[in-house]
């Protein structure tokens, strides 16, 4: 027996048309049909847990109500997820190779720091005047080997932090192309 959760988002609409598109100025809304199902969807989506099974509730006058309704939009928002997915995942692609770029550079910095830092370390250590000796291992940690762990501190931010979004608009997308789409009269 699953214990699985099934949420629910209604999206209301005047026409089915409004899903896709922006509304008109004049409208009482202020995004298409899409946009508020993707922010229903999005604040339940954490990329570090189990996704939600979802159903979606077009909500429509009567009047606008056609057969076949529900599966000809039920195939268009599937094919506008798998879209917004491969964007999603080509710009996790893109961000990945500046951070593989960004990773190329921050080395080319850290080994002449991690140099420096030895060498600035070996002269404080070697038994020259006291003076000296502070100058040197103050030049050492504070400043040659504090840049080189600066310079790696974009790459690593890269890697942990900046692939969050782009994986959980993939995870988005695909609840709402794995979503039970219903249309039901307002």
């Amino acid at each position: 027996m699953s214990t699985e959760q099934l949420r629910d988002v209604t999206v209301r609409l005047d026409d089915i048309q409004g899903f896709f598109v922006d509304p008109d100025p004049s409208s009482d809304r202020y995004v298409s049909g899409m946009e508020e199902l993707y922010r229903g969807v999005k604040v339940h989506t954490r990329v570090l847990t189990r996704p939600d099974k979802y159903q979606v509730t077009i909500a429509l006058p009567v009047e606008k109500i056609t057969d076949g309704l529900e599966e000809d939009i039920s195939a268009k928002i599937k094919q506008y997820c798998q879209f917004k997915a491969e964007e999603s995942h080509q710009n996790l692609l893109v961000l990945r190779h500046q951070g593989v770029d960004s990773v190329r550079v921050g080395v080319f910095v850290l080994v002449p720091c991690l140099v420096l830092g030895i060498l600035c370390t070996w002269l404080s250590q070697s038994g020259i005047n006291g003076v000296l000796q502070a100058v040197f291992l103050v030049v050492a940690v504070v400043f040659i080997l504090s840049a080189g762990w600066v310079a790696l501190w974009m790459p690593a931010e890269f890697f942990l932090y900046d692939t969050w979004p782009f994986q959980q608009d993939m995870r988005v997308y695909q609840q709402i192309a794995d979503a039970h789409i219903v249309i039901s009269e307002r």
